[in-house]
């Protein structure tokens, strides 16, 4: 993922009311099908992590959400709030209005594929409306060192679709392959 790409999206100050929280949701590491889902109770305030509800592919979980993050979605979850009182029923990231599981995904997809553009990087193939979801996944695995860590911030029950969606090729490591300890 190009340095520009986590540059752009995490100083990002959006106009678009539910656009930028998207991008916050991703980073958190919600998927596009759980983004849609989050309401103002599921964010967790005095702990900074926000509650993803889980799809048919990913376990529901707590995502951490860094300083900035918890600001955006604070001031989010007021400016919704004011609208519909409501905290378990008024959505963070899209209209509060009933919709199917698929409607509230393809939303959030129009969203994220509308920030992307936005911040310049709408026309870059390697970046898409999931690389924020994975980015995630990355800064779990590059701090912790476990891929564990990863599969458990994107809800993943496969610990190779956890490698893969971070580039690690733990396969191929020849620190691994003979079946010994890795080197150190």
């Amino acid at each position: 993922m190009p340095p520009t790409w986590c540059y752009f999206l995490w100083n990002l100050r959006s106009q678009s009311p539910g656009v930028h929280d998207q991008g916050k949701a991703s980073l958190a590491g919600g998927h596009s099908g759980e983004i849609g889902h989050i309401v103002v109770a599921d964010i967790d305030f005095p702990r900074s992590r926000v509650w993803m509800h889980g799809a048919t592919k990913y376990e529901p979980r707590w995502c951490r959400l860094d300083a900035w993050g918890r600001h955006v979605l604070a001031e989010r979850a007021a400016h919704v709030t004011a609208q519909h009182p409501d905290t378990t029923t008024a959505r963070l990231a899209v209209s509060s209005r009933s919709a199917s599981d698929a409607a509230l995904q393809a939303r959030s997809c129009v969203a994220l594929g509308d920030l992307l553009r936005r911040i310049g990087l709408g026309t870059d193939p390697h970046v898409k409306p999931a690389s924020a979801t994975a980015r995630a996944a990355v800064e779990a695995f590059e701090t912790t060192g476990h891929i564990e860590e990863a599969a458990r911030r994107l809800g993943l029950r496969s610990l190779d679709r956890a490698a893969g969606v971070v580039g690690y090729g733990w396969r191929t490591d020849p620190a691994c392959t003979d079946g010994g300890v890795p080197d150190a």
